[in-house]
């Protein structure tokens, strides 16, 4: 079975089964936060990006292997 974990695309750092699909690129996510300001509360917008979090067992359908070539 295709999974995960023996994916070229999928990367982890080994210390839980979770990883990061980073077959397409990240996808943008804006958040607004409360923040107080000169004793105002006020909304400050952040954008970040992010790979979709997986597990090492998932089998997406799009799996290339990590087979090394020479």
């Amino acid at each position: 079975m295709k999974k995960c974990k023996t994916c070229v695309h999928w990367m982890t750092d080994g210390s839980t089964i979770d990883g990061q699909c980073t077959r397409y690129p990240p996808t943008p996510v804006v958040m607004q936060e409360p923040e107080l300001r000169m004793g105002r509360m006020v909304m400050t917008v952040r954008m970040n990006s992010y790979f979709p979090r997986t597990r090492e067992e998932i089998v997406c359908g799009e799996w290339k292997g990590n087979i090394p070539t020479a």
